[in-house]
């Protein structure tokens, strides 16, 4: 982003030409827009309009842009002047251009040529000294080819343009975009400031993030409302939809995929003492929630047997402590179970029963049935 930036910078105070913006939804290509605007030492001065061409009637389109005259149509009952002269020594900025009505897009390549507008209804032109600034998350290029949008608006446009990446291809940017939004809404939450743990960071730079910042600032304003007076931004604060798609590997590192491919169960706890950081037992087990906690549980299993091994204590302590931690489920698994032994038929042997015959307290063994 901060070459963006500096593009912002150099092209800035070049008033007369128009720019196009390009990039995903979310990406902040209105916050650029402002920026560009206010690094106009001309523009900055004049207005700042706004039009979504994707949020208004294609009917209505022409005269919102070029304004009218009372009576040129039916309903207009006075005059207007329009966006472009509204924003007459500012900047007008149209908003997903991609969606313009391709018969507008005609009258607007003129303005851009010219530097006049024709209301309808008007008998002449009316100069204007408005920079356009353009935004699209739609390929220009493609609908150019597919006959949806003009060649010759394109390349007019196309003078001054830049594509804004995704998230997903700068995560060096997660980590200010999460202070920032955790500061902007701070009021949500019950602590006063809340400081972002790294493993969070790391995290969501393996998701697409769709929606990009936009994505990100609700979901820091969702996280906010439902935390505690917790002062840290963690793993346990993300969605159970954000867990989903980390532990299907939508975007893990190939290394990770391997592994994930060749593992048939949950991977083995290591030979040495339980110390792995959590963040690398996500990622060895795929950033599956559920493989990595059987594989912590497992570890601090494995470490306990240890334990009980060099301080000679006897296995059934163990299991009795095991039992009481309530994580006994993998203590098969990491060291097999003493085997319990099968209940004994009590049968009384031929001594006893001829102690018996003389009066004497026979003697009960525990042994296991005979044949015949």
């Amino acid at each position: 982003m901060l070459s963006i930036w500096r593009w912002l910078v150099r092209v800035g105070p070049l008033s007369s030409l128009p720019v196009l913006i390009t990039g995903e939804t979310g990406t902040g290509k209105n916050l650029l827009v402002k920026a560009l605007w206010q690094l106009d030492p001309e523009r900055s001065k004049g207005p700042f309009v706004v039009l979504n061409c994707s949020a208004i009637n294609p009917l209505l389109v022409e005269s919102e842009l070029f304004g009218h005259r009372r009576g040129a149509f039916t309903g207009a009952e006075r005059d207007r002047e329009g966006l472009f002269r509204s924003a007459d020594g500012g900047v007008l900025f149209l908003d997903e251009i991609g969606d313009l009505d391709p018969g507008l897009q005609a009258k607007l390549l003129r303005v851009l040529q010219e530097n006049r507008v024709l209301g309808l209804g008007h008998d002449r032109e009316m100069p204007i000294r408005t920079r356009v600034v353009a935004a699209t998350n739609r390929s220009l290029k493609e609908m150019v080819r597919q006959g949806k949008f003009r060649e010759d608006l394109f390349h007019r446009l196309d003078i001054l343009s830049v594509h804004v990446p995704p998230l997903r291809q700068r995560p060096d940017d997660l980590l200010p975009l999460l202070e920032h939004f955790l500061k902007k809404y701070q009021s949500l939450g019950k602590a006063k400031s809340v400081s972002v743990q790294l493993e969070v960071v790391e995290a969501l730079s393996r998701i697409e993030l769709p929606g990009n910042g936009r994505q990100l600032e609700n979901m820091v304003r969702q996280i906010l409302v439902n935390k505690d007076s917790d002062s840290r931004l963690r793993l346990d604060d993300l969605s159970a939809e954000i867990w989903s798609e980390l532990s299907a590997g939508t975007a893990v590192d190939d290394e990770a995929q391997a592994r994930q491919r060749n593992r048939s169960s949950v991977r083995e706890p290591p030979g040495e003492e339980v110390g792995t950081p959590f963040l690398d037992v996500l990622d060895a087990n795929g950033w599956n929630l559920t493989q990595s906690v059987e594989y912590c549980e497992k570890s601090l299993v494995a470490s306990a047997l240890r334990s009980a091994a060099v301080n000679s204590l006897k296995p059934r302590n163990v299991s009795g402590s095991l039992h009481e931690l309530s994580i006994t489920r993998f203590a098969s698994i990491v060291c097999p179970a003493l085997p319990r032994p099968k209940r004994s038929i009590r049968v009384p042997t031929n001594q006893s029963l001829r102690s018996k015959q003389v009066g004497q307290t026979p003697t009960v063994s525990w042994q296991g049935a005979r044949s015949g």
